[in-house]
This record gives structure tokens, sequence and C-alpha cells, in this order.
């Protein structure tokens, strides 16, 4: 195989890489994180959001602790502006996704964007099992 061929090979197995990967919804709503951890149905990433905001997602069951896990908006210095619970809208003792509904009230003073933060419940308080998505928002 000449090496214009394998080029050529090279850039269409690429290709198709990122179709398959965005097909099984890897770039899902322009989302920031990792979707195999939270996927958010009702907001993307960039969107502009008002207080009170409800968000509706899947995230894993091993996210929630008794059926919840918190949710932070926080401005582009990590300040916290509100917090909120996201809580299971099912059987949340799964390691498959679960649907979920959060409502965060929040003042966004004067930013004009920061963070909508998903955090794993860890009751155990073990560094080594906290996890946070966190998906950049305008305000």
């Amino acid at each position: 195989m000449s090496k214009t061929n394998l080029i050529i090979a090279g850039i269409f197995f690429a290709l198709g890489f990122v179709i398959g990967y965005w097909q099984i919804g890897g770039f899902q709503n322009n989302q920031v994180g990792d979707p195999t951890k939270i996927i958010l149905e009702s907001i993307s990433a960039y969107d502009t959001v008002d207080s009170p905001l409800t968000v509706v997602g899947q995230a894993k069951g091993t996210w929630y602790f008794e059926a919840s896990f918190p949710v932070e908006v926080r401005d582009n210095n990590n300040n916290v502006l509100g917090a909120g619970l996201a809580t299971a809208q099912g059987d949340w003792m799964t390691e498959d996704f679960v649907t979920f509904e959060a409502n965060v009230e929040f003042d966004p003073q004067n930013e004009t964007s920061g963070l909508l933060v998903f955090i794993k419940d860890n009751p155990s308080g073990e560094p080594q099992f906290d996890d946070e998505v966190a998906i950049p928002v305008n305000f």
C-alpha cells in the first residue's frame, strides 16, 4: 500500500471514529465533562439560564445517595452562587442511568457566566469516591 493510500485510510478511520462516537452520545448536547456519568436533556453547555433553574437529565445510579445528589451553580472563580438537589425519578439503586430532576435557586450577582456543577454524593467522605461534572453556562 502506498504512503498516500495509508494517509487516506487513516483519515477515513479517524472520521469513522468521530462519527461513531457522536452517534453513541459522546458529544451529546454540546456537553463538557464526561457523558458516561451525566446526560443532560433540558440544557446544553453554554445555554443562558435563569433562577430558579430546573434541569432534567440522567446520572449513573452510583451518583445518588438516598435518591439524590448535590447540584451547584458557581461563578468562574468557583464561588457557589446557589445549590440544590438532583432527585431520582426512579429506582436509583442501580449502576445504570437514572432520570433526575434538579431545582437550583441562585443569585448570579454581577456575573455573566459560570458553571452548573453536578456532584457525586459521597456519604463516606473519602476523596477517592469524589467526582463532579461541570457544564459552562451563561446568566
